[in-house]
Parts: structure tokens; sequence; C-alpha cells
């Protein structure tokens, strides 16, 4: 900004003129902003933005867009209006390339007809060569920043798997292991929410067992409710489907408003900013273990750099979702391997009082007490059948 600042007052003094601008165009969307002016009052800038929200209307933008040529208009009549300016008898626009796309404009004003001369022209437009140039290194320059920042943040991460990893190896419950893998998502991932579903029971449901970045009082109210594993694996339509990942846009959330349970701070109508997060969007992770089951959902909130979610960044949840979803699987085979050893103890120490015994009614007694152990039951009862009756 600093060079184009330069630029604009360096053209501005060259020209005569009374009043610059540097505007700047999206190339995504065709939009066109104020960057910098010289010359007006406040409420005559808020007029110029006005103006520049509708460049359909301004035929001076349209020839720019057009041609990607100046545009020199040398004798404006008092009842044409450029930009909103109504005492402007000529203008000149030198287009800011980048390549072949038009990413910006030097605009100057003047009072006089036929203001600007041929020198002045060239002039300008060379300074306009030059403010493309500052403008491509600055792009450079803050895609290698983000490139770094990207690095760094892998390196983060894997720092975090690895240490999630060495959780395995020890005798942590699955649910600490799931706290920890909750704040490394929040911390190297890059979500101000996180909130980590275990899905379990016949019929199957979801039940939440760790979270970070939500307040204790509604963590506590969130635990308390069961989703149906039909419910949301409903709304988990291949359409929003990135890698193993859904991701949900606010326009789309009549999709599963009202059918499932999320946690939301305060609900508001905000209109949706180009490659923003939105906060009604939705972003859920499945936890694909080892097995090619699925044993839950990670769900995000609030990106720390505001940003919609790309491939890099689904990427690196769906790696600690792997992560989660590996935890609670070996939770659950140790679990059921405990369980299988407990049934052939239990069975181990039923044969040997069974023999201990000689009377039947000791050996039911037996029996009994071991099929309570055996079915975590709250009795057992034994009928005898009366061969005579």
């Amino acid at each position: 900004e600093y060079i184009l600042r330069l630029v604009l007052e360096e053209s501005v003094r060259i020209a005569r003129a009374p009043r610059g601008a540097i505007l700047l165009r999206d190339e995504s969307s065709g939009a066109w902003n104020l960057l910098l002016c010289t010359g007006y009052l406040e409420e005559e800038q808020a007029v110029l933005r006005q103006r520049l929200r509708y460049p359909e209307e301004e035929e001076v933008l349209m020839d720019l867009e057009q041609t990607a040529r100046s545009v020199y208009l040398p004798d404006v009549t008092p009842a044409n209006v450029v930009l909103g300016q109504r005492e402007v008898r000529s203008a000149f626009l030198a287009p800011i390339r980048l390549g072949e796309a038009l990413v910006g404009a030097i605009a100057l004003f003047g009072h006089q007809p036929d203001a600007f001369g041929p020198e002045v022209r060239q002039f300008v437009e060379a300074l306009a060569s030059q403010a493309a140039i500052a403008m491509g290194n600055a792009r450079w320059h803050q895609e290698q920043q983000e490139r770094a920042s990207f690095l760094h943040r892998r390196t983060d991460q894997l720092s975090r798997v690895l240490e999630v990893s060495r959780a395995f190896r020890s005798d942590r419950p699955v649910e600490e292991v799931l706290e920890e893998i909750a704040c490394a998502v929040q911390e190297s991932v890059g979500f101000n929410k996180v909130l980590l579903s275990v899905l379990e029971g016949d019929p199957p449901y979801l039940r939440r067992v760790a979270a970070a970045g939500i307040p204790l009082p509604a963590w506590e109210q969130l635990k308390r409710v069961r989703q149906p594993w039909k419910t949301v694996e409903a709304i988990l339509d291949n359409r929003f489907r990135i890698g193993q990942s859904y991701y949900i846009p606010a326009e789309e959330q009549a999709h599963w408003r009202g059918r499932l349970d999320v946690y939301e701070e305060h609900l508001e109508t905000v209109p949706r900013q180009p490659g923003r997060w939105h906060p009604q969007d939705l972003l859920i992770v499945p936890l694909i273990g080892p097995s090619g089951q699925i044993q839950g959902i990670l769900s995000v909130d609030e990106p720390q750099d505001g940003k919609a979610p790309d491939y890099p960044t689904i990427e690196a949840l769906e790696i600690f979702a792997a992560q989660a979803a590996t935890a609670i699987e070996n939770a659950r085979l140790l679990e059921d391997l405990q369980r299988r050893l407990d049934v052939l103890a239990t069975f181990n120490d039923l044969n040997r009082a069974l023999t201990a015994h000689l009377d039947l009614k000791s050996m039911l007694q037996t029996v009994t007490d071991a099929a309570v152990r055996l079915l975590q039951a709250q009795g057992s009862v034994v009928f005898l059948k009366n061969p005579q009756t």
C-alpha cells in the first residue's frame, strides 16, 4: 500500500489533477473497491465507494474491463456523471494488469476539459505498470508467507500426531486420549471449538465424549444429548463431501436445521463473505478406523484464520480423526479381550466350584451366581422341572 500511495501521489502531481484514486478489482468476483484517494471529502469518498458497487452502471469501468486499455474522457458534459462526480470535465483511467488479468486502475479527474495531455497519460500508464509490479511482488510475498505458515502448521500438526501416538501406548482411558486429540486439533489445525462424539449402542447413537473451546455449562448440557446415528448419517450427502469429510455451507443449513442438535453460542444472520467461514457452516469428519468402520465423528467450528476450509485443512483434520478412531477401536478390542478373559476365568472358577459341591442346591447356587457375573445381570433364577408333574 505504501508503494501504491507513492504512485498515486506522483500521478496526481505530474497530471496536476485535483482528484485521484487507486481502484482495485477482485479477479474472482469482478467487484471494484476504493483503496486510496486524494482530493475527496469524506462524503465524496462514500459516494465513490457506492458507485463502485455497481460497475455495470459506469460506462468508464465497463470500457476498462472490456478492453483492458486506458480510458480517456477529454470532455465530460455537465449532464454526465463519472463515478458519482458531477464537477468532473475530464477523466483518465489507466489499467493495472497482472499478466492478462485486470486487477485495478489509476483514476485521475480534472475540472477542465482535456486536462491530461498525451505525455501525462503515457507517464501515468508507466506508473500503472510499476504499480502492477509492486502488487505482483506483494502477492508473491504473501504467498510465500502463507506457504511458510502452512509448513509451520503442518510441522506442528505432525508433532502433535506423534504426541497422541505415544498416548496410545499408555494405559490411559480412551476419554483422556480423545481429550488430548481435541486439544491438538484446536491448537495445531486452528479451530476454536472442537467436538468428538463416539458411536455406540443398538440402535446406534452418538455420545459426546471430548471437547475443546466449549464453556463447561454448555458442555455438560451437550453431553446429555444422544443423537441417533440414522439422523446424522442422513445429512452426510455426497454433494457436500470433500475427501472423507462433509462441509455443509450456511446456504444449505435447511438440510440439517431442526434435525441435529448443534452448539451455537448465538444465532446470527450475516451475509456470506467470499472464501470466509460463516457462523452457520457445518464441518463433520467421520472417525474411520483401521477396520474401515465409522467409530464416531469430529466436528469443528470457528477457524482461527476465519477462512472456509481448504483441502490441506481437511486433510489435517482427517489425520486426527483417524487417530481418534484408532483409539476407540483399540479400547473396544481391549474391552472385548478383557470380557473374554473374564468369561474364561468365570467358567474355570465355576468348574472348580461344581466339583467341590456334592449336593444339588449348592451346585445350582454356584451356577446362578456365575450367571449374574457373566451377564452382568441383577439376578438369576434356576427353575427345575418336576418329572412327575
